[in-house]
């Protein structure tokens, strides 16, 4: 796009319109970080050397603004009384998305400079229509309009049922409550804590409690679900006791450290609500062992590698 932009901005400045504008300017969730429509109009009024927004528009341009990584798209749709009469999309990879806002404005500018010569603009030689005209919706100039603006939420509390295979005995359930906070436009960091319940073997019992620290880069392919891929650091304690003479090494909680990657789906419920579905492949930083001591018989010898699944509820904040 850069060498369609850098045309535009050498190109002669175009006269005034004698015609008035419309500017609908939407942004979807994945681009609150674009100008918004006062800014675009102002740069085309900028461009133009006078202000083509009136009270009674003859055109109407609708622009809808995404996230498109690597970069930003804006579709541009240009209407009469008719309905639609063009279609344009503007595409940048350029990290700021103040460029395909001045892209978009040079394209309106430029269209506006030659509204009078594509028979848009009524005229003393214009012939009467053959039939009645359409009524007329009002449409109201960009310049007194109140801008669309979403605001993404910025956080989430996380209450999800857990499944682990490969950290304690057989297949064990938990509970896993987190708290998140964005950190940029696709990006979140959050905190929480994990736990597995005692878990009995014969006459042993085991269990996990650890601190959860989590980085997710999070995607919105379809605009209401999101798909996210997230890495987590636990640290905490894994217990181990028995109520019988022969006992595993020395009852008590032991350190316990692990790594995980994973993706999830999320879909929205009703309001700030929405489930989520996920899982992780969950590493063993800490080898952990234990035996029973009379016998030195294996009682738990934890898998390096586990499987996680979850299953929650989300409530996002703003």
């Amino acid at each position: 796009m850069s060498g369609w932009l850098l045309a535009l901005l050498v190109a002669t400045p175009p006269s005034c319109p004698t015609s008035t504008l419309r500017l609908d300017w939407v942004r979807s969730a994945t681009a609150v970080e674009c100008p918004s429509g006062e800014v675009v109009a102002r740069r085309i009024v900028d461009r133009l050397g006078c202000d083509p927004f009136g009270p009674e528009p003859k055109a109407r341009f609708e622009v809808a603004v995404e996230g498109d990584a690597p970069g930003w798209r804006a579709k541009l749709t240009r209407f009469e009384d008719d309905g639609v009469v063009s279609e344009k999309t503007l595409v940048s990879e350029d990290d700021d998305c103040a460029i395909l806002g001045q892209a978009v404005a040079l394209t309106i500018a430029v269209v506006a400079e030659r509204l009078p010569r594509i028979g848009l603009i009524e005229t003393g030689t214009t012939a009467p229509p053959e039939a009645p005209l359409r009524a007329r919706v009002p449409l109201v100039p960009t310049s007194t309009a109140t801008p669309v603006v979403y605001v993404p939420p910025q956080g989430t509390f996380d209450v999800e049922a857990v499944l682990n295979v490969g950290t304690l005995p057989d297949v064990s359930f938990g509970g896993r409550l987190t708290t998140s906070l964005r950190v940029g436009r696709r990006f979140e960091l959050g905190v929480g804590a994990l736990v597995l319940p005692i878990r009995t073997v014969d006459a042993f019992f085991f269990g996990v409690i650890a601190a959860v620290l989590h980085g997710c880069s999070r995607f919105e392919p379809g605009g209401r679900f999101e798909l996210a891929g997230c890495v987590r650091v636990y640290g905490g304690s894994m217990l181990g006791f028995t109520k019988v003479e022969a006992v595993p090494i020395d009852p008590g909680g032991y350190p316990w450290f692990a790594a995980s990657a994973g993706a999830s789906f999320t879909a929205p419920i009703t309001g700030p609500v929405h489930f989520r579905l996920g899982t992780e492949a969950l590493v063993t930083l800490v080898d952990r062992k234990f035996a029973e001591k009379r016998t030195m018989t294996i009682v738990l010898n934890e898998s390096p590698v586990a499987f996680v699944g979850t299953a929650g509820l989300i409530l996002r904040f703003r």
